[in-house]
Order: structure tokens, then sequence, then C-alpha cells
């Protein structure tokens, strides 16, 4: 793929803890004009020193690549903002998850969110009235029309007989549900089944983490 496709022009969203905007994986590829940080409300989204998540799934997406630093990410040229929607003292809620996954909905062509609801097994729930309306403008308004992808975690629920179809989030018709696969190309451990699961994408759970 990497022969015709590295997500040059492409611009991803990564809807998380926080991203290091430094990183020197990271930093060739980071935009910092559109970043935004809605658990302080300023255009600081680095993470708090506890919070690595986001980090680490920017650089699965968009680690610059090629360059003897650390990894390659699948969209070794794409660029990549930050929105940090976690690490909230308050939590977050239906409206800030609203405006989370819809920041700057029309030049984002990837809002990229590995989280979802609780992994405890059984627990149905899903997206309040503003993102569910968010979801659905994505889809029709996004891009001047075109439409922003949202990708969405399938859970980590497995080892607790979770399942992703309780998963208002990745189970709506606007997202798409990701399972996740060792470096081996199998699955990982804690990932959840449901008929709404799409895609499956490299995580952790194997021995290259």
């Amino acid at each position: 793929t990497w022969d015709d496709y590295k997500g040059s022009g492409v611009l991803i969203a990564i809807v998380d803890d926080g991203v290091d905007t430094d990183h020197p994986d990271l930093s060739p590829n980071y935009d910092t004009t559109l970043d935004y940080d809605y658990c302080d409300n300023d255009n600081n989204p680095n993470p708090s020193s506890n919070d690595h998540h986001g980090t680490s799934s920017a650089g699965v997406a968009a680690a610059y690549g090629n360059d003897a630093t650390g990894v390659t990410g699948a969209a070794m040229d794409a660029n990549i903002i930050g929105v940090r929607l976690f690490g909230c003292d308050s939590g977050r809620s239906d409206s800030s998850e609203a405006n989370a996954l819809s920041h700057s909905r029309d030049f984002v062509d990837i809002s990229s969110n590995s989280w979802g609801p609780s992994d405890s097994g059984g627990i149905i729930e899903g997206p309040g009235p503003l993102l569910m309306a968010v979801l659905e403008d994505n889809a029709y308004l996004g891009r001047a029309g075109k439409g922003m992808t949202v990708p969405l975690a399938g859970g980590n629920g497995n080892g607790n007989s979770d399942n992703s179809n309780y998963d208002g989030y990745a189970n709506s018709r606007f997202t798409i549900a990701v399972a996740a696969v060792t470096d081996y190309g199998t699955r990982s451990w804690y990932s959840e089944d449901g008929a709404n699961i799409l895609v499956a994408a490299p995580s952790n759970g194997g021995d290259s983490g």
C-alpha cells in the first residue's frame, strides 16, 4: 500500500487524552493550527504527565516514517492534530464529546477515537443526543459534504465476555467499529466480538506492544 498511499494531504484528529506535540516521532507531521484541549479550553492538547494513550494512538496512525526514529505510522505522511477530551477533573460529557468529535469538521478527514464506554461486560451505553446529532452531521456535512470518517474502538472487554454490539458509540451507522490485531496479525486477546465490527487494525497485545 505504501507504494501508492502514505497519507499525504490527509488530516487526522486524535481524540483522546492528549498528544505530545513535541514527540520526535510525531512533530514532523504535527499541525498546531487546529488542535484543541476541551478539558482546559485552550489550544494546548499536550497530555498530563500520566497520560500517554493519545500519543501512542497518534504514533500508530501517523508517526513520521523512514527517519530512523521510533516507528512508522500507517499513514506516515498524514498530518495530525490533537483533540484532548480525557484527563479532565470533571470527566467527559455529552457536550464535550460532541464538541471534540465535530472539531474542525470542515478540515478533518478522520476523527480517530480509540476509546469507548465501560468494557466490564454487559453494560449497554451509547452517545447522548448532542453527540448522536454530531455523528450524523459529520457524515453529511463534514469536509464540505464529502463526510468525515469516524473510526471508534470496538472495545477491549473480550476477557470480560463483553460484546461490541452493546456499545452505542461503535454500533452507530455513522461510525466505523475497529477491532485490534497484534504485530503477528492475530486477534488481540482483549478485542471484542460484534456484528458491528467492520475492520481490524494493528494495536497492542503482541510481542511488540
